[in-house]
């Protein structure tokens, strides 16, 4: 650079900005031992070393140290870099620490909750007689609390003078957070005292909250009670993330959580029971594919198809290039099935078969009159030997059967049979005044039917076997079976149950086989009845008896609850237990039931007449083979 003589210090001043650039010429006699040097290597050879001290060996340093810093009780110890580096041992620090950067370690922790809301602000002083407060500000900087914030923020509870706050953390899931040391201080923003830079509020505490904000304080303002474009908010916690929409008041209620994501097992406060971690939305904007874990139920958005598929059934429901098909469905083989369509084609032409049926090409009006006319005398021959049951028993008062004794009146007697058709009119008087003129009365079960596998190569029952499963529920009362369902042979009998739509009020008869609570829970919530016999292994609770006349058979009725957690979770009402002798088997029986209004005894019939359909399938396999 050209050479600059430099007079002054003056002089240089405008040239100092260069001084890297500056070389400089030692002159001694002997020219060849000049001696020339840079500003830049001036500088780095005059520029003092860190020079680190004790601060106790830092003169008179101590004390005034001591006087500025020690307001709390702490004090600055440890070692003073004169020049350079600062290292202090646990530095207190009163108000604010402003440094151009600020370096910590690559791992942040987080004791806390941490807001992304519409305002925010660390409070640079309060004052608590008059209720008011300034947010620390930069220059130009506008705060951005507005009026009408919903305002919160944590202090330690030695500085509001609380020393009744809980010593562990608590989350009710309404927005209530505490933590361990720390006072929750709410405040609402009231009036804007400084309308230039909007740092300057008067404030009001919520009530039953008698803490003030204090000095230093990090506040977040989460809703407003009457701005709607700032009552939005996002917060996070240890365990979850949460999105607020339409925070108006102070307590987070149900509407006001958008979306959850983590440990949702809080959500049970608002009532909503959902466990573990996952993701609550309010609403799913999809544009793509969405599928279970397996592939057995999912959606496509783009094309519209769909599928819901029941592994444990085997049934489910799809809609594929314009096609629905339900009931029996494969996953993998999307075009078998049945068609939607087909089967409203298949149900038409049979409503067009009934209609061709009632008309006379079908059955000529002749044939109508005398099939009413039989129909009539069905009726009256069923209500004729009801009459004579009825007069017969009376009459009798007691009949035995066998070793057992039959009860009429109040009265018992002890004579032999002398009337071949007395069971049968017993059996009839029992069934039609327990239960066929009150209820409805349907006995289910289900009958394996072999078949030839060669023949039948479909209904592969064993291996060198074929079969199917014949589930039937039979109307007692009309002799007729009302629902017929055919799986395969393998399918377990109480997942023929799943089949039966309940009418509300009737009875359904089903043996210990088909003792599954959860299912028998379903008919009780349904308003229906059952009545099964009980295992020898059910664990049942008794709460309080009902007094029986041991000599019609009943030895004992009871009313209580399961005992296992199990059984108890699937069927939580109580339940009737009855104890029955039978006199003709001389054998004892354990029925079960929800029905807590008919008499022991006619529970126990009803049972009996569950025989009724193990000879229709007796009949339907002769017609068969």
């Amino acid at each position: 650079m050209s050479n600059i003589r430099i007079k002054e210090l003056a002089s240089a001043k405008a040239e100092l900005g260069k001084f890297d650039e500056f070389e400089f010429v030692a002159d001694v006699p002997d020219v060849e031992a000049s001696m020339k040097i840079s500003g830049k290597q001036l500088r780095e050879s005059i520029t003092p070393s860190d020079h680190t001290h004790p601060i106790r060996d830092v003169q008179g340093l101590q004390d005034e140290l001591d006087k500025k810093l020690n307001k709390s009780g702490g004090a600055i110890s440890g070692d003073f870099a004169v020049l350079g580096n600062t290292r202090l041992r646990n530095p207190m620090i009163e108000e604010f620490l402003e440094v151009p950067e600020f370096r910590y370690n690559r791992i942040e922790t987080v004791v806390g909750d941490k807001w992304c809301a519409a305002g925010a602000g660390i409070i640079e002083a309060v004052n608590i007689d008059d209720c008011t407060l300034s947010i620390k500000l930069e220059s130009g900087e506008i705060s951005s609390l507005r009026a009408n914030d919903l305002c919160k923020g944590i202090f330690y509870n030695i500085a509001v003078n609380n020393h009744t706050e809980e010593t562990i953390d608590s989350d009710d899931c309404f927005g209530h957070i505490t933590h361990a040391g720390f006072t929750t201080v709410y405040f609402k923003i009231v009036e804007c005292l400084n309308t230039n830079n909007y740092g300057e509020w008067r404030y009001e505490l919520r009530e039953g909250f008698p803490y003030h904000p204090q000095t230093a304080m990090n506040i977040v303002a989460y809703g407003n009670t009457t701005d709607t474009s700032r009552q939005t908010s996002r917060y996070e916690t240890r365990t979850y993330q949460r999105f607020l929409v339409g925070m108006n008041d102070w307590d987070i209620k149900t509407e006001n959580i958008a979306a959850q994501f983590g440990d949702l097992s809080n959500l049970l406060a608002h009532g909503l029971d959902m466990k573990g971690y996952s993701a609550y939305l309010k609403n799913i904007y999809l544009q793509g594919f969405i599928s279970d874990l397996l592939g057995d139920s999912w959606f496509d958005s783009q094309s519209g198809n769909m599928q819901l598929y029941n592994r444990s059934t085997g049934c489910g429901i799809s809609f594929k290039n314009g096609v629905l098909r339900l009931g029996r469905i494969d996953p993998s083989k999307p075009n078998e099935g049945t068609d939607l369509e087909s089967l409203l084609e298949d149900l038409q032409e049979a409503r067009d078969t009934l209609q061709k049926i009632n008309s006379d090409e079908y059955v000529s009006p002749v044939e109508k009159t005398y099939l009413k006319e039989r129909l009539s005398d069905i009726h009256s021959e069923y209500s004729h030997l009801l009459d004579q049951a009825t007069e017969y028993i009376l009459k009798q008062g007691a009949r035995a059967v066998g070793d057992g004794v039959r009860i009429a009146t109040g009265v018992q007697r002890r004579v032999v049979l002398s009337d071949e058709k007395w069971t049968a009119y017993v059996s009839a008087y029992l069934l039609a005044v327990a239960t066929l003129e009150k209820y409805n009365v349907y006995a289910f079960d289900s009958s394996t039917i072999d078949l030839c596998l060669s023949i039948f190569w479909w209904a592969k029952f064993r291996e060198n076997k074929g079969g199917i499963k014949l589930h039937t529920l039979f109307d007692v009362k009309t002799s007729i079976p009302v629902l017929v369902v055919v799986t395969d042979a393998k399918s377990h009998d109480v997942n023929g149950l799943d089949f039966i739509t309940y009418e509300a009020g009737s009875f359904y008869v089903v043996d210990k086989g088909y003792i599954d609570f959860g299912r028998l829970h379903d008919i009780h919530q349904n308003g229906s009845f059952f009545v099964t016999r009980a295992k020898y292994n059910i664990k049942f609770k008794r709460m309080y008896s009902r007094q029986v006349d041991k000599t019609t058979g009943v030895l004992c009725d009871q009313i209580g609850k399961l005992v296992t957690p199990k059984s108890l979770k699937l069927y939580p009402d109580k339940i009737r237990r009855i104890k029955y002798y039978d006199a003709e088997l001389d054998r004892e029986f354990v029925f079960i039931t929800n029905n807590m209004e008919l008499d022991a005894k006619d529970i126990a019939m009803l049972y009996k007449n569950r025989w009724h359909v193990e000879l229709f399938f007796k009949w339907i396999k002769q017609q068969l083979f």
